[in-house]
Parts: C-alpha cells; structure tokens; sequence
C-alpha cells in the first residue's frame, strides 16, 4: 500500500528525484554548487529549478543515473532504495533479536521508506547506515574490532547527509568513543575532497554551498511545515520569535544527555536517530 502511489510520480514530473538526476548530470562541472548557475542548467532543460542541499561529494552518488532517461533513472533507483530497506530489515533483526523476515516487512511497513521510495527520496540509505552504526557500535562493545571499523564508515558515510550524520558524531563525542570518531574524521576528509572534484576542483565549494543553502531551508520549511513532527519544527509553525523553536529543540536535548551517556549503546543510537 505504501508503494502504491509511485503510480502517480510519472504524472507529477517523478517528485524529488529530477534534483538528484540533475546533481548527477552536473557532477564535475562549474554548474553544480552555485545555486544560479545549477538552476539555470536545469531550466535550460526543461526540469524544474531545484537547489541540491546535499554537500557536493553526495552528487557523485547520483552519477551512474546521469545517463539514464529521468523515467529509467527512477525507476532503477526506486528499487535501489527497496534492496536497502530490506537490506536494514536484515541488520535490524541481528541488531534487535528479530525474525528476519518480521523485521524486513516491518521497515517496509514503516511510512517513511516507502514514501521515500516513491518520491525519489533516499531515506532507506540512511537507515540502512545507521543500523549498521548501531550494529557495529554493539559490536564493538562486546570485543570485536570490526565493530569500530563498521561504526566509523557507517556514521562517515551517513554524513552524505549531515542533518542525518552530525547528531551521531555527537554522540561519539559525547560516549568519548574516539577510535570510531577517528574513522568518521577519515571519510569525512574523503567527502570533502571528493566535493572538491564534484565541483570542479573549487576548493572552496562548501561557500557557494552554504549561500545557497539558507535561501533552501527556508523555502524548503515554508513549503513542507505541514509534514513537521518534530517539537521544534511544530512550534517554529506558531506565531513565535524565531529563537523559540532552538530554545525548545535544545531543551529537549538538554533533557536527553543524562540518559544518552548510561544508556546502552544501541539504546543510545537509536535516541540520537
């Protein structure tokens, strides 16, 4: 049932993915981090104008759909995303002392893979990535060495999308897990140089990046508020100072940090998710 309303994505210019198809057709090229200039290649071909937030060493990832119809592409990427959400079903029964086969339905029956899967998101990446972390971090504490290594590439590679790495490397911080964050500290060098060649070898990609990405947040928030489910993004949506939705994010993770530093590791993982 989730997946029954990718139908309507080849009627509605196939969603989000003409972003990510765009960033992988200008990976390489001066066209893809300055907003203007990305913009402008996209609407010279007829695709909607669209910034691509991600750090630029993520559009490497789109690359080998460039050559792909925009139709092909999606469809091959959707099913992509599908392998990785049963593929964290698989992680997650290990993790969690699942049936396996109960585990990989319970992640598709999860609203948000299959709405990322039929919008051209890329949602069950990152929870394939942070099952891992969390499974290597289990791993780890129980003597094996490959369980640091796991962890640190899974949250390093997880910065793809910081918004979805960053609260991790936190909590290695946090945890003083420093092997593991000697890992991450690993790939992410290996992300920005590879933004250094996504932007055709401007070393100073992460400015243009971040211009354009504040005009983005805001417009992105202003159109998707009715999808917020978080407390700061709820209250962001009341007549409030724009302090009140930090204050009211930071408290919560003020509140947490007790419980983050003594809980399980798993547990602990799955709270900063």
């Amino acid at each position: 049932l989730g997946l029954a309303p990718v139908v309507g994505a080849f009627a509605n210019d196939f969603h989000d993915w003409p972003a990510f198809w765009s960033a992988g057709a200008t990976v390489g090229t001066a066209d893809l981090v300055p907003a203007g200039a990305h913009s402008a290649w996209q609407s010279a071909r007829g695709l909607p104008a669209a910034f691509f937030p991600y750090p630029a060493g993520t559009a490497w990832l789109f690359a080998p759909f460039a050559p792909l119809p925009l139709s092909v592409g999606f469809v091959l990427f959707g099913l992509l995303m599908l392998a990785c959400a049963g593929a964290a079903g698989v992680v997650g029964a290990r993790v969690y002392g699942l049936e396996r086969r109960t585990a990989v339905l319970a992640v598709l029956a999860f609203g948000p893979v299959t709405a990322s899967v039929v919008i051209g998101q890329n949602g069950p990446l990152g929870l394939l990535l942070a099952l891992a972390a969390i499974d290597g971090l289990g791993a780890a504490d129980r003597g094996a060495v490959r369980g640091r290594w796991q962890a640190g590439l899974a949250i390093g590679l997880l910065l793809f999308k910081p918004t979805w790495g960053l609260p991790l490397v936190g909590l290695l911080i946090l945890r003083r897990r420093w092997a593991e964050l000697g890992i991450v500290a690993v790939v992410a060098a290996g992300w920005y140089l590879a933004g250094v060649a996504a932007a055709a070898g401007d070393w100073w990609w992460p400015r243009d990046w971040l211009d354009g990405l504040g005009d983005y947040l805001a417009a992105d928030f202003a159109g998707n508020a009715d999808k917020a489910v978080s407390l700061p993004g709820l209250v962001a949506r009341l007549p409030v100072p724009p302090l009140v939705p930090l204050v009211a994010g930071a408290a919560v993770l003020v509140l947490a940090l007790p419980r983050l530093l003594r809980a399980p590791i798993d547990e602990a993982v799955g709270a900063t998710c």
